[in-house]
Protein backbone atom coordinates (compact mmCIF):
# COMPACT_ATOMS: atom_id res chain seq x y z
CA UNK A 1 0.00 0.00 0.00
CA UNK A 2 2.91 2.33 0.73
CA UNK A 3 4.34 1.56 -2.29
CA UNK A 4 1.67 2.24 -4.53
CA UNK A 5 1.64 5.88 -2.59
CA UNK A 6 5.19 6.57 -3.25
CA UNK A 7 4.54 4.95 -6.92
CA UNK A 8 1.55 7.70 -7.79
CA UNK A 9 2.61 10.51 -5.29
CA UNK A 10 2.88 12.73 -7.60
CA UNK A 11 -0.89 12.25 -9.01
CA UNK A 12 -3.79 13.98 -8.62
CA UNK A 13 -6.22 12.04 -6.37
CA UNK A 14 -8.05 11.19 -9.16
CA UNK A 15 -6.02 10.00 -11.20
CA UNK A 16 -4.46 8.03 -8.08
CA UNK A 17 -7.54 6.31 -7.42
CA UNK A 18 -7.75 4.98 -11.11
CA UNK A 19 -4.25 3.87 -10.68
CA UNK A 20 -4.64 2.09 -7.32
CA UNK A 21 -7.74 0.03 -8.52
CA UNK A 22 -6.26 -1.04 -11.73
CA UNK A 23 -3.01 -2.37 -10.00
CA UNK A 24 -4.89 -3.99 -6.97
CA UNK A 25 -6.74 -5.87 -10.00
CA UNK A 26 -3.30 -6.32 -11.91
CA UNK A 27 -2.40 -7.75 -8.52
CA UNK A 28 -5.01 -10.23 -8.09
CA UNK A 29 -4.87 -11.33 -11.32
CA UNK A 30 -1.46 -11.84 -10.91
CA UNK A 31 -1.47 -14.11 -8.16
CA UNK A 32 -4.69 -15.84 -9.08
CA UNK A 33 -2.74 -17.15 -12.20
CA UNK A 34 0.17 -18.18 -10.43
CA UNK A 35 -0.52 -19.63 -7.82
CA UNK A 36 -3.17 -21.63 -10.13
CA UNK A 37 -0.32 -22.33 -12.20
CA UNK A 38 1.70 -23.89 -9.46
CA UNK A 39 -1.16 -25.70 -7.93
CA UNK A 40 -1.66 -27.44 -11.09
CA UNK A 41 1.93 -28.21 -11.87
CA UNK A 42 2.41 -29.98 -7.70
CA UNK A 43 -0.87 -31.69 -8.38
CA UNK A 44 0.58 -32.87 -11.62
CA UNK A 45 -3.01 -31.75 -13.73
CA UNK A 46 -2.58 -32.91 -17.34
CA UNK A 47 -5.75 -33.02 -18.14
CA UNK A 48 -9.86 -31.62 -17.59
CA UNK A 49 -10.74 -35.23 -16.19
CA UNK A 50 -7.46 -34.22 -13.35
CA UNK A 51 -8.90 -31.35 -12.38
CA UNK A 52 -12.29 -32.99 -11.81
CA UNK A 53 -10.68 -35.90 -9.88
CA UNK A 54 -8.45 -33.40 -7.33
CA UNK A 55 -8.75 -33.71 -4.29
CA UNK A 56 -8.25 -29.59 -3.26
CA UNK A 57 -9.24 -27.07 -5.30
CA UNK A 58 -6.65 -26.44 -8.35
CA UNK A 59 -7.68 -22.43 -9.28
CA UNK A 60 -7.68 -19.76 -6.50
CA UNK A 61 -5.58 -17.10 -4.67
CA UNK A 62 -2.46 -17.71 -2.74
CA UNK A 63 -2.92 -17.01 0.94
CA UNK A 64 -1.24 -13.93 1.47
CA UNK A 65 -3.70 -12.75 -1.38
CA UNK A 66 -6.48 -14.33 0.04
CA UNK A 67 -5.96 -12.89 3.12
CA UNK A 68 -5.73 -8.88 1.88
CA UNK A 69 -8.63 -9.62 -0.72
CA UNK A 70 -10.50 -10.67 2.68
CA UNK A 71 -9.63 -7.32 4.22
CA UNK A 72 -10.25 -5.69 0.83
CA UNK A 73 -13.90 -6.79 1.13
CA UNK A 74 -14.52 -5.91 4.49
CA UNK A 75 -12.89 -2.34 3.77
CA UNK A 76 -15.52 -2.32 0.74
CA UNK A 77 -18.69 -3.54 2.96
CA UNK A 78 -17.98 -0.92 5.72
CA UNK A 79 -16.65 2.03 3.79
CA UNK A 80 -18.64 1.36 0.22
CA UNK A 81 -21.48 -1.22 0.33
CA UNK A 82 -23.11 0.18 3.49
CA UNK A 83 -22.46 4.15 3.07
CA UNK A 84 -25.16 6.26 3.75
CA UNK A 85 -25.15 7.71 0.56
CA UNK A 86 -25.52 4.12 -1.14
CA UNK A 87 -28.05 3.01 0.93
CA UNK A 88 -30.00 5.94 -0.11
CA UNK A 89 -29.62 5.65 -3.83
CA UNK A 90 -30.70 1.82 -2.94
CA UNK A 91 -34.09 3.17 -1.56
CA UNK A 92 -34.74 5.55 -4.02
CA UNK A 93 -34.58 2.82 -7.08
CA UNK A 94 -36.48 0.61 -4.63
CA UNK A 95 -39.24 3.32 -4.43
CA UNK A 96 -39.16 3.97 -8.62
CA UNK A 97 -39.12 -0.03 -9.36
CA UNK A 98 -41.74 -0.75 -6.86
CA UNK A 99 -43.96 2.46 -8.07
CA UNK A 100 -44.00 1.62 -11.75
CA UNK A 101 -44.47 -1.83 -10.98
CA UNK A 102 -47.65 -1.10 -8.48
CA UNK A 103 -48.79 1.80 -10.89
CA UNK A 104 -48.53 -0.96 -13.63
CA UNK A 105 -50.20 -4.08 -12.33
CA UNK A 106 -53.14 -1.81 -11.07
CA UNK A 107 -54.07 0.01 -13.93
CA UNK A 108 -52.76 -1.64 -16.94
CA UNK A 109 -54.01 0.85 -18.91
CA UNK A 110 -50.55 3.34 -18.12
CA UNK A 111 -48.62 0.58 -19.71
CA UNK A 112 -47.42 1.97 -23.57
CA UNK A 113 -49.69 -0.02 -26.71
CA UNK A 114 -46.35 -2.19 -26.88
CA UNK A 115 -47.16 -4.00 -23.88
CA UNK A 116 -49.42 -6.63 -24.38
CA UNK A 117 -52.28 -6.46 -21.81
CA UNK A 118 -54.61 -9.31 -22.35
CA UNK A 119 -53.52 -12.83 -20.71
CA UNK A 120 -53.90 -13.80 -17.01
CA UNK A 121 -52.37 -11.65 -14.41
CA UNK A 122 -49.42 -13.93 -13.69
CA UNK A 123 -48.26 -13.35 -17.33
CA UNK A 124 -49.42 -9.74 -16.92
CA UNK A 125 -47.18 -9.53 -13.94
CA UNK A 126 -43.62 -10.79 -16.57
CA UNK A 127 -44.33 -8.93 -19.06
CA UNK A 128 -44.91 -6.18 -16.61
CA UNK A 129 -41.30 -6.69 -15.15
CA UNK A 130 -39.64 -7.71 -18.48
CA UNK A 131 -40.87 -4.12 -19.83
CA UNK A 132 -39.32 -2.13 -16.84
CA UNK A 133 -35.71 -4.19 -16.78
CA UNK A 134 -35.42 -3.49 -20.66
CA UNK A 135 -35.50 0.50 -19.08
CA UNK A 136 -32.32 2.75 -18.48
CA UNK A 137 -32.26 4.45 -15.15
CA UNK A 138 -32.96 7.58 -16.68
CA UNK A 139 -36.17 6.41 -18.56
CA UNK A 140 -37.23 4.86 -15.04
CA UNK A 141 -36.89 7.87 -12.79
CA UNK A 142 -38.82 9.68 -16.05
CA UNK A 143 -41.70 7.39 -16.03
CA UNK A 144 -41.87 7.64 -12.30
CA UNK A 145 -42.01 11.01 -12.23
CA UNK A 146 -44.60 11.01 -14.57
CA UNK A 147 -47.07 9.21 -12.65
CA UNK A 148 -46.24 9.94 -9.55
CA UNK A 149 -45.74 13.71 -9.58
CA UNK A 150 -48.63 16.00 -10.39
CA UNK A 151 -46.79 18.49 -12.15
CA UNK A 152 -45.31 16.37 -14.41
CA UNK A 153 -46.83 15.51 -18.26
CA UNK A 154 -46.70 12.72 -20.59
Amino acid sequence: EKDLDLKYKNLDFKLKKYQVVRQIINDLISDFRKTTLKNLKASKIQSVDDVRCAKKRMAGFSALMSKKNGELKKFLHKNLYNHRKVKRMEFKSEMCLTGLFNAFTSNSALLPETVERDGDYDSLQRRICDYISGMTDRYAISEYKKLYSPGEND
